[in-house]
């Protein structure tokens, strides 16, 4: 099983590496707002409200500066952020789905740490109740820190970081801190006792070191054990010494024993070979002796090739077999073609590979890429695509970019599609991105969808966007909606989003609902996430409910959840119960899954316990 949050560490080094200005120099989406009103609905032009600040008045404990030469957009981002602590910036992940606006968020706060204040605010973000904001947080502060002061980077993480954190953070410190220091870096990760943090250092430090000098690298790749080097460390290697002598690189590959290692080190020369001299690229790769590292290495060509000539890559990746490799080149070469002659790519694919899984991928990549540029050509293209199941997907895709810049067309689009999952992507994905920037607008216009699975999904989607601008308004219409079954479904997600964040507030707004079923399904979203995270907190709260239907279900939700901790305070809770057949089902809801997590410890108490005859016998069947 993967470490969790590993997979951050490269993505957030990568990016902090290439800098801030990078990032927030792309052109962004216009906001040009839809021409006119869908007969029916009640949309107002909708404005863009991202970055908004909740009016904090909070000090600036970073001391932030702000570059004069900086855009007045990135400008008043800062300036927002400037207002905002540790919490405030880790409120706003939360509220962010996407990933890499959520990593420019963080590239932006945490470049305005200065080197006295990363200690303060790493302790800030260690009281967060979030785990992935946590860590998020922890790994920008950490990429910071190593930039400016690495030595004193890698003592705190000696001093208070866990054999876990340890390790994941101090990969991102150690691959910055051979950037300025390579020797010292290097002498730090050979002294560490832990196997496993000393090979992810040497491989992070050797990912750094293959830029400036992959021969060296090289050299230092032999001191990793062999099940500790990753993947992408030799290809690094190649990859770049090939940009500076192929020929050299080649040959250095060639003296590598047969295995993993070498394929790695031949594809990555053939790849950046292809990129300055496909003819020769090719070439080399055809001598190859072996089959398998000659069609490896040919499909790196066609994958390098394509980045000058796509046309010319295809053909010669029609002469490979039909193995993952080669339907991955086909999906790589399929994407930069499109990038120039999107129409020119689909008549290749589609006309001259044979109906089958690398046909059906290449022309799902072309259509996702000509959405990126001119949803309406691939809209008209869609319905060619042979496997419907692709359509439902590329469909959202489409609908979403259309939305963004014609919000009437897009639906108008996806309402004329034939009813199925091309149809229920796109109009769920055209409601997400109007509710992205009118959530009212786009919620009347899911009410009007006929009742089943796609005006529920739609209205789901409505809350979500909704609730990362006002979480208690978005609340507060979930209950005026007048599909129950939506209702149930849909308020536990915001309540479970809310909770997690302002527990006391979202404990409070259910509990000012009326007696009823959607008093009751609150009551079970707000203690559903509450006792994951504090148990203490939410068992006061339940205490605090009076007794009746609302009770019952805040303490049938409590009680299984509290069971892997304290298995008797769960039958204890569960006792509280006062409606009998609901505390029986719990009782044995309990019951069951304790002798399925613990049988002997369940067994024995089970035995002992004064629990109804029938529920011990139906637990201790199992």
């Amino acid at each position: 099983m993967a470490r969790p949050w590993t997979y951050l560490a490269p993505a957030l080094g990568l990016l902090a590496g290439f800098g801030i200005g990078f990032l927030m120099g792309r052109t962004q989406p216009r906001d040009t707002g839809p021409a006119g009103a869908l007969p029916g609905s009640a949309r107002t032009p909708a404005s863009a409200t991202a970055w908004q600040s909740r009016g904090r008045d909070v000090s600036n404990p970073a001391g932030v500066t702000r570059p004069p030469h900086l855009a007045a957009k990135t400008a008043q981002m800062l300036e927002e952020l400037a207002r905002l602590d540790v919490r405030g910036i880790a409120q706003k992940l939360d509220a962010t789905p996407d990933i890499i606006n959520r990593i420019k968020m963080l590239l932006y706060y945490s470049d305005q740490v200065g080197p006295g204040a990363i200690r303060d605010a790493l302790e800030q973000t260690g009281q967060l109740e979030n785990p992935e904001s946590k860590n998020l947080l922890n790994f920008a502060l950490m990429a910071r820190w190593a930039d400016l002061d690495p030595s004193a980077a890698v003592r705190y993480l000696e001093e208070s970081g866990s054999p876990d954190q340890k390790n994941q953070y101090a990969q991102i410190v150690v691959g910055r801190w051979a950037t300025q220091d390579l020797d010292a870096a290097l002498a730090w990760a050979r002294t560490q006792g832990d196997t496993r943090l000393r090979a992810d250092a040497m491989n992070s430090i050797l990912g750094q070191l293959a830029y400036s000098n992959p021969e060296r690298a090289l050299g230092l790749y032999g001191e990793i054990p062999d099940g500790d080097r990753r993947s992408g460390t030799l290809s690094a290697i190649f990859s770049e010494w090939a940009k500076r002598n192929p020929a050299e690189a080649s040959g250095r590959a060639m003296t590598l024993a047969p295995g993993d290692d070498r394929k790695q080190a031949i594809n990555g020369v053939a790849l950046n070979w292809a990129i300055r001299d496909p003819a020769a690229a090719q070439g080399w790769a055809t001598s190859l002796a072996t089959p398998e590292e000659r069609t490896g290495a040919l499909a790196a060509v066609c994958r390098g090739w394509a980045e000058s000539d796509p046309k010319a890559a295809f053909h010669l990746a029609t002469t490979l077999g039909a193995d993952r490799e080669t339907i991955d080149t086909m999906n790589a070469i399929s994407r930069k073609w499109a990038e120039s002659d999107p129409t020119a790519a689909w008549d290749a694919f589609s006309k001259q590979l044979p109906n089958g899984p690398m046909q059906h991928g290449a022309l799902e990549t072309i259509l996702n890429q000509m959405a990126s540029t001119n949803p309406r050509a691939a809209a008209e293209k869609l319905s060619e695509h042979p496997s419907t199941a692709i359509q439902g997907r590329v469909a959202g895709h489409i609908a979403r970019q259309w939305a963004n810049d014609d919000l009437d067309g897009a639906l108008r689009w996806a309402a004329n599609l034939p009813p199925g999952n091309a149809q229920y992507s796109a109009v769920t994905s055209v409601v997400a991105t109007w509710a992205s920037k009118d959530p009212s607008g786009a919620a009347s216009y899911a009410l009007q969808l006929p009742p089943g699975k796609l005006q529920i999904d739609a209205l789901q989607h409505v809350a979500g966007q909704w609730a990362t601008k006002d979480i208690q308004g978005a609340a507060n219409w979930v209950t005026r909606v007048p599909n129950a079954e939506a209702q149930q479904v849909i308020l536990p997600q915001i309540l479970a989003g809310w909770t997690a964040h302002q527990p006391d507030q979202a404990s409070a707004w259910a509990l000012r609902l009326p007696e009823g079923e959607l008093r009751q399904n609150a009551l079970r979203g707000v203690v559903n996430n509450w006792a994951s995270r504090d148990s203490t907190a939410a068992a006061n709260w339940i205490n605090s409910i009076p007794q009746g239907p609302s009770r019952d279900a805040a303490v049938a939700t409590f009680a299984p959840q509290i069971l892997a901790d304290d298995p008797e305070g769960a039958f204890s809770w569960a006792q509280t119960i006062r409606d009998e057949k609901a505390r029986n089902r719990v009782l044995g809801q309990v019951a069951r899954q304790w002798m399925r997590d613990e049988p002997d410890a369940a067994r024995t108490w089970i035995e002992r316990s004064q629990l109804p005859d029938d529920i011990k016998n139906s637990a201790l069947k199992r």
